[in-house]
């Protein structure tokens, strides 16, 4: 088997019609072999550099999977030695390649310095797709649909999508937007429970997530919808949104309409976050000035301007506890603030983060409230907010740029094209899934 002249980086061995074959990958292209002669058999590629291969058999057809140098993942035809599909969503190298079988569906998994993709292979003979997001997931947001938990994502790949939180498994596809979809909010109304989605199209789009079906198309906003929110008061569902034409927006998702348009901030409006507390609706919003304003959604006015970032503010969360609202920034001056915006003074300045933070939380911990930081530097960052002192530091395979808490205080995150859940376990974070 002198037939490669460059490093071999995978190996696997197969039986094809009876016959035992050995399968190399290197860099300088895949060969399959006779294992009990050593002769070659086929060249199936010269050009991608090969990283690493496994076997399965599909419909009846031994296939190898072939993980290249150049981001694609090869399906080859053994018999034939014909490449059958060339798999693309993988945007640096693939360096490991597995299969499975999942609810009697055929399933490769791979990996790279990018992350990890799952992929149908059922349909390799026609148009194979991820089965995840095929771009930067960018919102994430949770809710609890007939006593299930989900969890909702946003992606650039212009399309919202539906999971178990429990499992992992897809549950429905949102489509509609045309363009980038940036971020994504949930609410319940009584039994049912809806999201909400903006994007680069400038839309705001309801959707039911028990069926996916579309509701109202909220427009308005001139240029990005760039972030979204809702809040359920007196059973009346409130969306929040804010735009590149730096403004906030308030609607009645049940007429499509726009309440109020609240000007202010100076420049692009990066994020938005509102709360309930007796009945009444608090809203607040991040923005590309460097401030974090309060407002009255009720009689759309500005209640307070919040300054003390040195630089855009990326996101803003806020929550109730022991009866008084508190809100969390983070701004891409690496820092997240703590403020009671009921009087508008900055309580706390929580650092650790190395870089832009990209989206922050608060939530409830184990009876303690915890401020989450999720950072361009790939981190993660738990506070407590009472004290200010850092509890946890997660290190992700990628920057992180959504962040949400789960229903039992699970803590969702986004990073470059995935989605991990991470469980609080005693004073620690626990393993993702």
């Amino acid at each position: 088997m002198a037939a490669q002249s460059d490093t071999v980086n995978g190996i696997c061995c197969a039986s094809v019609h009876d016959q035992q074959v050995v399968i190399t990958v290197s860099h300088d292209g895949t060969r399959t072999w006779a294992l009990a002669t050593g002769e070659l058999l086929a060249r199936p590629s010269e050009s991608d550099r090969g990283n690493a291969v496994a076997h399965t058999v599909l419909d009846g057809r031994d296939v190898a999977v072939i993980g290249s140098n150049e981001g694609t993942v090869m399906v080859v035809d053994l018999q034939s030695g014909t490449v059958i599909a060339v798999l693309t969503g993988h945007v640096k190298r693939v360096t490991a390649v597995a299969f499975a079988t999942v609810e009697g569906w055929p399933v490769a998994v791979t990996g790279g310095d990018d992350g990890t993709r799952i992929w149908d292979l059922s349909a390799v003979i026609g148009a194979p797709r991820p089965l995840g997001h095929g771009n930067l997931v960018r919102g994430v947001a949770c809710a609890v649909v007939d006593g299930r938990a989900v969890v909702v994502t946003a992606s650039h790949d212009h399309t919202a999508r539906v999971w178990d939180l429990a499992t992992g498994a897809p549950v429905l596809l949102l489509t509609g937007h045309g363009g980038r979809v940036n971020a994504v909010a949930c609410a319940h109304r009584g039994a049912d429970a809806l999201a909400v989605t903006c994007g680069r199209d400038g839309t705001i789009r309801v959707w039911d997530l028990r069926t996916g079906a579309p509701g109202a198309v909220l427009e308005g906003h001139v240029g990005w919808a760039n972030t979204v929110d809702c809040a359920v008061a007196d059973d009346r569902v409130t969306v929040v949104s804010g735009g590149n034409d730096g403004t906030v927006r308030v609607w009645d998702p049940m007429t499509g309409t726009a309440v109020h348009t609240l000007a202010g901030h100076v420049g692009p409006v990066n994020s938005v976050a509102c709360a309930v507390f007796d009945g009444r609706t608090v809203l607040v919003s991040g923005g590309q000035d460097h401030t974090v304003r309060v407002w009255d959604p009720e009689i759309g006015a500005e209640l307070r301007v919040l300054t003390g970032h040195t630089a855009p503010v990326s996101s803003v969360a806020c929550a109730v506890f022991d009866g008084r609202t508190v809100l969390v920034s983070g701004g891409q001056d690496h820092t997240v603030r703590v403020w009671d915006p009921e009087i508008g003074a900055e309580l706390r300045v929580l650092t650790g983060h190395t870089a832009p933070v990209n989206a922050v939380a608060c939530v409830d911990l184990g009876g303690v409230r915890m401020a989450i930081g999720a950072g361009h530097d790939g981190t993660l960052q738990l506070w407590d907010m009472s004290t200010g002192a850092r509890e946890a530091h997660v290190t992700l395979p990628n920057a992180a740029h959504a962040l949400a808490g789960g229903p039992e205080g699970e803590i969702v995150v986004a990073f470059g094209w995935e989605v991990t859940v991470l469980e609080w376990v005693g004073a620690q974070m626990g393993a993702g899934r």
